[in-house]
Order: C-alpha cells, then sequence, then structure tokens
C-alpha cells in the first residue's frame, strides 16, 4: 500500500494571514476607541450646563414667588426650587453667606449669591451670578 502525502493546504490559516487580521482588527479598534473619546468631555459640559440652567430656573422661579421680587441670598433658600427645577442630583458643596460651590460629576461652578449689578438701582434685586466653571468650557 502507498502511503499518502498530505498536502500542506489542508485547513487552517497561516501565521501570516492571521497576523494580518489581527492588524485589521487593532486598527479599527483604534479608530473606535479615538472617536468616541470626545463623548465624555461633551457630556460633562452637558451635565454642567444643564445644572446651571437648573439654578438659573430656580433664581427665577424663587423671585416671580416672593412678593419683594428678590433673588436669595443662600442655598437655604434656594433648595426646594432646585428640586421642582429638577436639579435633585446636584450637590452644593460648600457654602458660605454669601458664595457657593456646586459640584457634579467631573464639573464644578461658583454662584455668588450678592453680586454687584452694574444696571441695579438702588434697593433692587441684586443679580446672583456664575464663577469658576471647571471645566471652563462648562461656562456657555
Amino acid at each position: 500500500m502507498r502511503k499518502r502525502l498530505q498536502s500542506r493546504n489542508e485547513g487552517g490559516f497561516t501565521l501570516v494571514e492571521l497576523l494580518i487580521v489581527v492588524l485589521i482588527l487593532g486598527a479599527l479598534a483604534s479608530t473606535v476607541v479615538v472617536a468616541a473619546g470626545g463623548f465624555k468631555d461633551k457630556g460633562v459640559e452637558q451635565s454642567c450646563g444643564a445644572a446651571r440652567a437648573t439654578y438659573e430656573t430656580a433664581f427665577e422661579a424663587y423671585r416671580s414667588d416672593n412678593a419683594d421680587g428678590m433673588y436669595p441670598t443662600g442655598t437655604d433658600q434656594l433648595s426646594a426650587y432646585v428640586k421642582k427645577a429638577g436639579g435633585s442630583k446636584v450637590t452644593v458643596a460648600s457654602s458660605g453667606p454669601e458664595v457657593a460651590v456646586v459640584k457634579g460629576k467631573g464639573w464644578k461652578f461658583t454662584i455668588n449669591f450678592n453680586a454687584a449689578d452694574p444696571d441695579a438701582t438702588e434697593g433692587s434685586a441684586s443679580i446672583p451670578t456664575f464663577s469658576g466653571f471647571t471645566p471652563a468650557s462648562c461656562s456657555s
């Protein structure tokens, strides 16, 4: 009986073919990771912007609900309005008599409750201002 010779082309892949496939998959994966990298920063900016809008809404709601038309002078007066405006997940990290630092995941800003309004007349409401945005792109 004759022995049958096996050919080298029976099934399987060569090492070169496998390496080429691995390189192509690596290139595709790196493209996806690079493209998706900016989404986290966008999310932080949007979260911070939403918190700022929540506080602005709460300030205006407080002012319209009070007969004197004044803005709140601290976070204790504002907390119920912030919850109504949908900001229950926003936390005030530190608060003084005139300043509060508001923090979220990856962002923070400062509220100055007694900011001087250049257009204000005597006895009018002082408009709270926002400053100290981290990241800076959160301020817009």
